[in-house]
C-alpha cells in the first residue's frame, strides 16, 4: 500500500495537471486574501463610525469578526445596528460604504475555495486513478504481481489524496500566516484555533471527494466516461442539492404571512400606546397606557412563541435537505466554526431581545436608572458541536465511509482487461 502511494505521488508531481492545480490554488488564495481583507477593513471602518460612543447607549452593534476574512458567511448581517427603544427594535444597516463586487459575484472566501474548488480538485486528481491504469494496461500487471486489491485501492486513495490537499494546505497556511502578521486581525488563540478547525474540515471534505473520484473510476472503464461522471457528480453535490434545499423548505414550511402582518400590526399598536404614555407623563395623570403596554407585550410574546417555532421548522428542514450533500454539511460546519452562520445570527437576535426586555422600563422612561450594558460572546466550539457540529461531522464521515467502502467493493470485482 505504501509503495503504491509513493508511486502515485511521484508519477504525478511533475505532471501538468498537478502544476496547474498548484498554481491556480495559490492564485485563488492570494485573490481571496486581498479581496476579503479589503472588505473586512471596510466593515471595520463602518463599525468605527457606527459604534455607540456612550457606554450606556441603548444601541447594539457588533464589531466585524476577523474570521470573516476566511469565511464571510452572514457576518455583514451580524454587524447591523440594533436601535432599541420603547417602541421595539429597529434594525439599520451599518454599511456606510460597501463592496459592490459582492452584489454581483460570489464572495471568494475560503468557504468558496473549499466547497467548490477543493472538491473539483479532488475529482480531477482521482477520476482516472483506476480506469486510467486499465487503459494503459498497467492495472493488469499490478494485479498479476500479487498485489491485493484492497491494498492497491487504499494506496491509490492515499496517493491521490496527498496530491489533492498538498497545494491547498501550503497555500492556506501561507494565507493564515500573512493574516497573523496584520495588526487589525489580532491573531490570538481564538483566531488561530478556529483557523485550525477550518483546515481540519477542509481535509475531511477533500477526503470525501477523493473517495468519490475513486468510486467513479472503479465504475467507469474509460477516462472520458469517468471525467463526465465526476463533473456531473460535482455539479449535483456542490450546486444543485445545496441550492435546492432552502427553496424546498420555504415551499414546504412557509411562515404564514398572516403572522407577519399581525406582528407588524401589534408593533404599530405599541407605538401608539407609547405615545399615549408620553402624553400621560406630560399631563401628570392616567395609567391606562401602562396597563395596555403590559397587555400588548404579553400578547406579542405569545405571538413570538408561535412564530419562532415555525421559523425554526423551516430552517431545520432546509438543514436536513442540504445535508444530503457533503457540500451542505461543510457549509454549516465552516460557518458555525467561524461564528458567521445562521445559528450565530439567531443567537445574537435572541440576546438583543433579552436585552430589550431587561431594559424596557428604562426605554419607556419609567425607570431612571442607567441602562444595563449589552455583553455578547460568540458561541464556543463546545456549544457549536452540541448544537449542529456533531451532526455535520457524522454526515461527512458517513459520506466518506460510504464512498470508500462502496468503491472498494466495486473494485474487488473490477475487470482489469
Amino acid at each position: 500500500m505504501i509503495s503504491i502511494m509513493k508511486k502515485e505521488i511521484l508519477e504525478h508531481l511533475t505532471t501538468y495537471r498537478f502544476a496547474l492545480v498548484t498554481g491556480l490554488m495559490g492564485i485563488l488564495m492570494a485573490v481571496s486574501l486581498l479581496v476579503c481583507l479589503g472588505d473586512y477593513r471596510i466593515r471595520l471602518e463602518n463599525y468605527g463610525v457606527m459604534q455607540p460612543r456612550d457606554p450606556g447607549s441603548p444601541d447594539v452593534v457588533l464589531p466585524p469578526n476577523p474570521l470573516s476574512v476566511l469565511v464571510q458567511g452572514l457576518d455583514p448581517r451580524l454587524g447591523k445596528v440594533y436601535e432599541l427603544t420603547s417602541r421595539g427594535i429597529t434594525v439599520h444597516s451599518s454599511e456606510r460604504t460597501i463592496n459592490r463586487l459582492f452584489s454581483l459575484f460570489a464572495v471568494p472566501d475560503q468557504m468558496f475555495i473549499i466547497k467548490v474548488v477543493l472538491a473539483l480538485t479532488a475529482l480531477l486528481m482521482s477520476f482516472d486513478a483506476l480506469c486510467g491504469e486499465k487503459e494503459q494496461g498497467t492495472l493488469k500487471l499490478l494485479l498479476a504481481s500479487g498485489g491485493h486489491r484492497s491494498d492497491i485501492y487504499a494506496g491509490k486513495f492515499l496517493g491521490r489524496y496527498v496530491l489533492t490537499v498538498s497545494p491547498f494546505v501550503i497555500s492556506y497556511l501561507a494565507c493564515v500566516f500573512a493574516l497573523g502578521m496584520l495588526p487589525d486581525i489580532q491573531a490570538g488563540g481564538y483566531f488561530l484555533g478556529r483557523c485550525a478547525v477550518v483546515l481540519l474540515v477542509a481535509l475531511a471534505y477533500a477526503a470525501v471527494f477523493t473517495a468519490l473520484g475513486l468510486l467513479i473510476s472503479s465504475v467507469a472503464h474509460a477516462s472520458e466516461t469517468s471525467l463526465a461522471l465526476s463533473m456531473s457528480a460535482w455539479v449535483l453535490l456542490v450546486f444543485v442539492i445545496p441550492e435546492a434545499g432552502p427553496g424546498i423548505a420555504q415551499a414546504a414550511r412557509s411562515v404564514p404571512a398572516a403572522d407577519r402582518v399581525e406582528m407588524e400590526t401589534r408593533q404599530q399598536t405599541i407605538r401608539a400606546i407609547v405615545e399615549r404614555i408620553e402624553r400621560e407623563k406630560v399631563n401628570g395623570y392616567g395609567t391606562d397606557g401602562m396597563r395596555m403596554v403590559d397587555e400588548i407585550r404579553e400578547a406579542n410574546s405569545h405571538l413570538m412563541e408561535s412564530y419562532r417555532p415555525k421559523l425554526n421548522d423551516q430552517i431545520t428542514l432546509a438543514d436536513v435537505l442540504m445535508r444530503w450533500s457533503p457540500a451542505g454539511a461543510v457549509t454549516f460546519l465552516l460557518a458555525d466554526a467561524t461564528n458567521t452562520g445562521i445559528a450565530e445570527e439567531l443567537r445574537l437576535k435572541d440576546a438583543v431581545v433579552l436585552h430589550l426586555n431587561r431594559n424596557f422600563n428604562r426605554f419607556a422612561g419609567i425607570d431612571r436608572t442607567p441602562f444595563e450594558g449589552f455583553h455578547y460572546e460568540r458561541a464556543g466550539l463546545g456549544e457549536i458541536m452540541s448544537r449542529t457540529g456533531t451532526v455535520n461531522v457524522i454526515v461527512l464521515t458517513a459520506f466518506f465511509l460510504g464512498f470508500l467502502g462502496f468503491g472498494m467493493g466495486l473494485f474487488s470485482r473490477y475487470d482489469p482487461r
